[in-house]
């Protein structure tokens, strides 16, 4: 497939490229990620996405959003390929801090530290009338 410019401001290059070329480039990310366990960050699938295709963050960010946002096949790409790089960043310690694994897991799933649990107590100046004479 040859690769289209997208080296300018303003770039439009999204509405350029036929919903079909948009599923492979999308399918073949996946199979990227899916073939490299060593990919954890979606900025490594732009740069490849820029080296291989020619086509930039911004581009596949319109394509799922905008242009092709009901079309199943990219939807559903982007989705795995988003689950994959997660469960990558949780799974595996040697390659993201446990800060960063937490950060996902607070952010993504409502995770919540045993310290940061909310204590709500009301005393009444009863109660503490009741401990002074007690």
């Amino acid at each position: 497939m040859p690769k289209k410019n997208i080296w300018y401001k303003g770039n439009k290059d999204a509405a350029k490229w036929k919903e079909s070329e948009a599923e492979d480039i999308y399918k073949d990310i996946y199979k990227y990620v899916k073939d490299n366990e060593s990919v954890v960050l979606k900025t490594e699938l732009y740069v490849y996405s820029l080296e291989n295709h020619g086509v930039s963050q911004q581009t596949l960010s319109n394509w799922r959003n905008t242009l092709y946002k009901d079309n199943i096949c990219i939807c559903n790409a982007w989705e795995l390929i988003d689950n994959i790089l997660e469960s990558r960043v949780v799974r595996d310690q040697e390659v993201m801090r446990p800060s960063a694994q937490i950060l996902v897991l607070k952010n993504k799933h409502r995770f919540v530290d045993k310290t940061e649990v909310e204590q709500n107590t009301t005393i009444t100046f009863a109660d503490i009338a009741k401990q002074a004479e007690g």
